[in-house]
């Protein structure tokens, strides 16, 4: 198949605006914050501010921090005989064992 050769389409631009081509970054000025009020440095010491960063630090847990139990499933069976149901885990031949124990406590 033959393609006849075609000129390109000629690209045009249109003219910019005046202020468009007289732009010059060295005139444009960074918007700064306003510095936080903070001491005096007249008589020549190091004066230091900044923002309170309290906001992004990690609190101490409290010493009461305990991690939560399940539930205990007791049951009082009457003179002093205490009924409950847990799971237990023990170590069988290297292999853990999961259990569910029922247990009855007499007092004597």
């Amino acid at each position: 198949m033959i393609v006849p050769a075609v000129d390109p389409p000629a690209i045009v631009q249109p003219a910019l605006p005046a202020d468009v081509r007289t732009f010059d970054l060295a005139r444009v000025r960074p918007t700064v914050p306003p510095a936080p009020a903070c001491g005096d440095d007249s008589a020549g010491e190091i004066v230091v501010c900044a923002t309170d960063q309290k906001r992004y630090r990690l609190q101490p847990l409290p010493q009461t921090f305990a991690q939560p139990t399940p539930p205990m499933a007791r049951m009082a069976l009457g003179n002093g005989v205490v009924a409950d149901i847990h799971t237990d885990q023990r170590m069988v031949g290297g292999t853990p064992s999961n259990r569910i124990m029922v247990g009855v406590k007499l007092p004597f």
